[in-house]
């Protein structure tokens, strides 16, 4: 099996573990439904994993780090969830990644200079999270390349993204 898409008909449960047994899996696509728990680790293992969309569900927790191992991956699309934790400094290992769409998590602190190297980013959207201080200068750079849609939370009286000189929209921070 290659793609595994289940859209809009309101899967319940968690992701099983299983779901690594498909080592030739390269697009995962579970969306809006009723999905809860954690990210499982095994993720790491389908390492053909080109496409992973987990949004509009319930998953919670942090990303696992064996995601960061998956260099394949094109898109990440994990908005609408209430995922936690940091965006760690490894993310800038997925070089091939074009779409990474994180808002309206529950995602803080700072974006990690490493996100400069993803070269190939068109569509960067961290807004309606806790994410804090700046956009690094290398994913502002990145807009010469490809980087077209860069969404954060630096509007408003106290934004918590500061001087964003290269997002495409901001908004304004909501505790």
């Amino acid at each position: 099996m290659i793609e595994l898409k289940i859209e809009d008909i309101n899967l319940s449960g968690t992701i099983p573990r299983e779901l690594a047994d498909l080592i030739d899996l390269e697009e995962l696509k579970l969306e809006r439904g009723s999905m809860s728990g954690t990210i499982p680790s095994s993720i790491g293992q389908l390492s053909n994993l080109r496409e992973i969309d987990l949004d509009y569900q319930n998953l919670v927790g942090s990303l696992p780090d064996e995601l960061f191992g998956l260099t394949k991956l094109t898109s990440i699309d994990l908005n609408d969830n209430a995922l936690t934790g940091t965006l760690p400094g490894v993310i800038g290992n997925l070089v091939n990644l074009v779409f990474l769409q994180l808002n309206h998590n529950k995602f803080h602190g700072p974006i990690p200079n490493t996100t400069g190297n993803l070269e190939e980013l068109e569509t960067f959207l961290l807004n309606d999270n806790e994410f804090t201080g700046t956009i690094p200068q290398g994913v502002c750079d990145n807009f010469a390349n490809r980087l077209f849609n860069l969404w954060a939370d630096c509007a408003g009286n106290n934004p918590e993204i500061k001087n964003c000189t290269c997002c495409t929209f901001c908004f304004p921070y909501q505790p």
